[in-house]
């Protein structure tokens, strides 16, 4: 049986119709019998949950099964008005994540109107211990004003060798 993964932006607690009191993190689901039940997880902390937001995730599992999660977070704008790039992966079938960890050098402004996400990815090459990601954001280089880009940002995923769902099955 193959383990389907799917993974998507939720809001934290109810929503009102001003922005500053919405606050959004990102969910993991994953099912071990076609689609029939799902668990879903969160792969990131959950006590700053009504203080930051999380959004734009992009999923992908690795060719050894590790399941790995890139996305914005504001965790360290408390008035939410920059981000940055984290990663989270999984080892035992999404049940379970790491702590997360940044992938930007540098933060970007929480510019209003910024298509944030428009550009991200990620992806494992050969050696599955080694794989990018990449994204955009409208960070100042030079000084001045902000400029869209898109960044890459190394990701050193795990090696393991004994993992319940090795290329995505049991």
């Amino acid at each position: 049986m193959r383990r389907l993964y799917v993974s998507w932006t939720d809001a934290v607690g109810t929503t009102t119709t001003n922005p500053g009191n919405n606050h959004a993190r990102i969910q993991v689901a994953y099912s071990s019998n076609g689609g029939a039940s799902w668990t879903v997880r969160t792969p990131h902390e959950t006590a700053d949950s009504m203080a930051v937001d999380r959004w734009h995730q992009w999923l992908k599992v690795d060719k050894n099964g590790v399941v790995h999660v890139t996305y914005y977070d504001t965790r360290q704008f408390t008035a939410r008005n920059g981000v940055d790039m984290y990663h989270s992966y999984s080892t035992n079938g999404g049940n379970t994540w790491s702590v997360p960890n940044r992938l930007s050098s540098e933060s970007s402004p929480a510019a209003t109107g910024f298509q944030f996400g428009d550009y991200n990815g990620m992806d494992f090459g050969m050696s599955a211990n080694e794989g990018i990601a990449f994204y955009a954001d409208n960070r100042s280089e030079g000084g001045g004003s902000f400029d869209i880009d898109a960044y890459v940002s190394p990701i050193a995923a795990p090696i393991v060798s004994n993992l319940i769902f090795k290329n995505g099955f049991e």
